[in-house]
């Protein structure tokens, strides 16, 4: 070799930059190849062969020269350089042990920076290359001028180079030997290597640089309740980060992300790592606090498995009773939640599989409904929940009510997420209790009252709500309201019963109970009624009813037992047959048992028996009224009809009653509650006629009259107006009916 003119070497010296590219892409080739083989690190003392290439002359043909090396270390090949610029070349390719240049001495670092500047970098930031030569005609002379800038880094010769550039490129090296230097931290991840050449102490030494070696480390999230590497419900591992530090100091991290239960801290060079959970997003994961792993980088990818906790919420359940508005665990009177059974399904929008009570549940598993829980409240309670349950979309159904309630049909969803698992989600059911109500009515006319006779029929109109699609008896007995016990008529209960099959909540069913009334004048009849599961024995005496409707002050439930007779007569003298003139009287004695305490009004109207329409005087009825308020069931009253009975003799009358309701405030009395109109009543009816003329008047106490005839005879015919009559004298002188 020869040193050149430094004033041709000055010439040459001006930005390159637009050829750096070149360079770089010339060479690059052949270490990024190795970067990409597995196992391809030199190792300490391994073998190597040293490929010589073609010969490059540079500063005049024939003055100085080199050649291109090559070194081949397994199946990567690197590019080698003459380090020892005043020995020969080694002529022939020795292969001989790597030596790995551990020293921190900065010589060693300014020549692994220059031969990355060269081989590797793509960073022209600094416009290196351009302050150490100008551009050259081709890439083999800016390998020769690089390879005599490591050779006088190297020993300091200042052989083909101009004077001082050991010292000039040495200071601009140094720059970037600094760990917070871009350049010098992409340097740092390559090692310098030389041949131990000590056989041949003559030939040049060759140095190359390539990669350190490094290793990843592959960071696996587990559920730690499912043990999988999956997440449980909605939840998710998306932003969790791992770092791993080395001697305190981080080193490298990765993030989990979309579904990826994995990630790769990549680049980390050989040794022993501490690698721990960073809070990342931890929304829906409990963070792993405590367990960091220590784990040691080699060849190709060393694993850590973290295993952490879902965040859990609760839900809590709450039944209502939609009769009372004042408070979610108040209660219709005797009636209790107690036994009221709620199942926890999960949903199927939930995207993963849970672990509940040491059981998967997959939402993807096509069953109808995935039932993971049932909860049942107890007594004297009104609510139930469900507790630790993972991030996930749940919904809840009651599964069975009690005889107290009727089963609800409601679903309720319920989400647990990140931000709502801290407090015990609350859903509410509100629901109907079951109910019998009754209304008892007389069949006639559908008035809680019924008139004393033989086959008197008691209506009773059942309302109920109980739990659809279940099969029911409802049995109904008579009470008597002033025992409080059972009425017994021929010393038999008075009962009745009818079957229901509901397919909705609510609905009505129809009783009749036909008694014998006659002797239960006065009487208050109360229906008592209960509603039983349907059995197929039909016996039920040891049964609890479902809801049952026992009121004895019930006055829906009650019947009251009423009568109304009368006896019409002469309101002079008492006798059935009045008069034919102006100052007429009926008298109409009412006998009546009806509710006491109650007021009423009577009412009669006079009846023409052969037309059965009203009397008619002047075109007016003839009419009466009594008002009563009785203190006693049953009573007697008098209601008198005054009338003009002039021209009517010979026609049978009868008087026709109707008890009202007494009502103060209106003069509609509405319907009567009994009615006593038979036209062939004897008692309801009374005679009017006239005597003959010329006849005497007889008038006692007992009667008036016209007798012809003597007044001692006992027996006298008398001769009348369109017929003819008995008068009998005795004591009691009475003109007896037209014949």
């Amino acid at each position: 070799m020869r040193l050149l003119d430094r004033s041709h070497i000055i010439k040459r010296l001006s930005v390159i930059a637009v050829m750096a590219t070149a360079i770089f892409g010339a060479i690059i080739g052949v270490t990024q190849n190795s970067k990409k083989e597995a196992g391809a690190i030199t190792q300490n003392g391994a073998n190597v062969t040293v490929i010589q290439g073609q010969k490059i002359e540079y500063v005049g043909a024939g003055t100085w020269s080199t050649h291109r090396y090559s070194i081949q270390s397994g199946s990567s090949t690197y590019l080698g350089f003459c380090a020892n610029p005043t020995k020969d070349p080694p002529m022939e390719p020795p292969s001989h042990p790597a030596v790995l240049i551990s020293s921190n001495a900065r010589k060693y670092q300014k020549i692994k920076l220059a031969a990355y500047i060269y081989s590797v970098s793509n960073d022209t930031t600094n416009a290196i290359l351009n302050k150490w030569f100008q551009p050259l005609p081709d890439t083999n002379l800016r390998y020769a001028y690089i390879h005599a800038i490591i050779g006088l880094l190297n020993d300091g010769t200042e052989l083909a180079l101009p004077e001082h550039w050991a010292e000039t490129v040495s200071g601009e090296l140094g720059e970037f030997i600094d760990e917070n230097s871009a350049v010098w931290q992409q340097a740092s991840r390559y090692q310098l290597y030389e041949l131990d050449l000590s056989n041949y102490p003559n030939s040049q030494n060759i140095m190359w640089i390539e990669p350190k070696p490094f290793g990843s480390i592959k960071v696996t999230k587990k559920d730690a309740t499912t043990e999988k590497d999956a997440p449980q419900g909605n939840a998710s591992f998306d932003g969790i980060t791992f770092i791993a530090k080395q001697g305190g100091a981080e080193k490298g991290r990765c993030t989990l992300s979309g579904n990826h239960s994995s990630c790769t801290i990549s680049g980390l060079e050989y040794g022993v790592y501490t690698v721990s959970e960073s809070a990342g997003n931890n929304t829906t994961y409990q963070v792993s606090v405590n367990t960091a792993k220590t784990v040691t980088v080699n060849d190709g990818t060393v694993n850590a498995e973290f295993k952490n906790q879902v965040k859990k919420g609760s839900i809590k359940v709450r039944k209502k009773d939609s009769k009372m508005q004042d408070g979610v665990c108040k209660t219709t009177s005797g009636h209790s939640f107690n036994g009221i059974t709620f199942g926890l399904y999960l949903d199927k929008t939930t995207s993963n599989k849970i672990k509940y009570n040491n059981k998967e549940y997959d939402p993807k598993s096509g069953q109808n409904e995935i039932l993971i829980a049932e909860k049942t409240i107890g007594e004297a309670g009104c609510e139930v929940t469900f507790d630790n349950l993972p991030i996930a979309k749940y919904y809840i159904k009651e599964i069975s009510a009690n005889n107290d309630y009727i089963l609800s049909d409601e679903i309720k969803y319920a989400e647990i997420t990140a931000t709502n698992n801290s407090a015990a989600i609350e859903v509410e059911f509100s629901n109907a209790p079951t109910s019998l109500g009754t209304v008892a009515t007389d069949k006639n006319d559908g008035d809680h009252y019924v008139e004393a006779q033989s086959n008197a029929t008691i209506v009773d109109k059942v309302n109920y709500c109980v739990e659809p699609g279940r099969q029911y008896v409802i049995k109904g007995v008579l009470m008597d309201k002033s025992t409080g016990k059972e009425l017994l008529i021929g010393g038999k209960k008075i009962e009745s019963s009818a079957g229901v099959k509901p397919m909705a909540s609510c609905g009505s069913a129809t009783m009749e109970f036909v008694i014998d009334a006659r002797e239960l004048k006065g009487k208050d009849v109360v229906v008592f009624e209960r509603l039983y599961e349907y059995k197929d024995d039909g016996n039920y005496e040891n049964e609890n009813p479902i809801v049952k409707h026992e009121n004895i002050n019930d006055s829906k439930q009650t019947i009251t037992i009423i009568s109304l007779g009368t006896e019409a007569k002469d309101g002079i003298d008492d006798d059935k047959q009045i008069l034919a003139d102006k100052t007429a009287v009926v008298k109409d004695t009412i006998s009546y048992c009806v509710k006491p305490g109650q007021k009423y009004t009577i009412r009669g109207t006079l009846i023409d028996k052969a037309t059965g329409e009203p009397l008619l005087v002047d075109g007016n009825k003839i009419e009466g009224a009594v008002e009563i308020e009785p203190t006693e069931a049953c009573g007697t009253a008098e209601m008198f009809f005054h009338f003009d009975a002039t021209g009517m003799e010979g026609k049978e009358v009868v008087v026709f009653e109707r008890l009202y309701i007494f009502k103060a405030e209106t003069n509609d009395e509405g319907d009567p509650i009994i009615v006593h109109e038979d036209p062939n009543d004897e008692a309801q009816t009374v005679f009017i006629y006239l005597p003959p003329p010329n006849t005497g008047r007889f008038t006692s106490k007992e009667g008036d009259g016209q007798i012809s005839g003597s007044i001692l005879a006992p027996v006298v015919i008398i001769t009348l107006v369109g017929g003819y009559g008995i008068y009998r004298a005795t004591a009691k002188k009475r003109f007896l009916r037209k014949r």
